[in-house]
């Protein structure tokens, strides 16, 4: 039996990423976008923290169908060559015992 994986990321821009063009930063967005998709991935919420903190500029939250589909989606994105754009920390979790399920 699958359960659903909730991911927690920040990340902050590399210098690789801002060597990039405006149109080639929202390509690398773009295939971000689609390597979640297409494991059956999604966006719970994607915040800038730039305001507030220098470490960690960008966070979001994902909720994935299973483990499994977590780490197809990291093999996607490092086949991808993504990661070499941003630092990033990352957290699993499943949904807490008498907590409500999004």
């Amino acid at each position: 039996m699958s359960q659903e994986i909730y991911k927690l990321w920040m990340i902050r821009p590399k210098e690789a990423f801002y060597q990039l063009s405006e149109e080639e930063r929202q390509d690398v967005q773009e295939r971000a976008q689609s390597a979640l998709a297409e494991v059956g991935g999604e966006y719970i919420v994607i915040c800038s923290s730039a305001w507030c903190s220098e470490q960690w500029t960008i966070w979001g939250v994902e909720r994935f169908p299973s483990v499994e589909a977590v780490m197809q989606h990291a093999r996607i994105l490092e086949d991808m060559d993504e990661l070499r754009y941003f630092d990033s920390m990352t957290l699993l979790g499943t949904p807490g015992a008498g907590q409500p399920s999004a």
